[in-house]
């Protein structure tokens, strides 16, 4: 057997023993909790505006896209009604988040 053979096998035979040896350095991880899917719109809330997606910007385009469908003759997807909607829906979260937190 070449030198070669003989390090190499050694250095394997090290790195299997000390990947058995014991248990890991390294800690656990510990256990997370799942990210909050309103935590965006509570921010949003705490800051007294809309969320991105249902601020201002949003609401002319959405006045928009009813114009340009109303000029060309199609249908009009409400887009301006289903936003009032969603803010009027994002409004009564907000209030109940409010509430809770003057509780707190």
């Amino acid at each position: 057997m070449t030198p070669r053979w003989i390090i190499a096998g050694t250095v394997a035979a090290a790195l299997l023993a000390g990947c058995a040896s014991g248990p890991s350095r390294l800690p656990s991880p510990a256990p997370t909790q799942a990210p909050d899917p309103d935590r965006w719109e509570r921010a949003a809330c705490r800051a007294g505006e809309y969320p991105v997606e249902l601020d201002a910007r949003a609401m002319a385009r959405a006045r928009h896209e009813d114009l340009r469908a109303r000029r060309s003759g199609a249908w009009s997807p409400f887009a301006a009604a289903r936003l009032e909607s969603e803010r009027d829906a994002f409004d009564a979260r907000c209030a109940a988040w409010r509430a809770a937190w003057v509780g707190i």
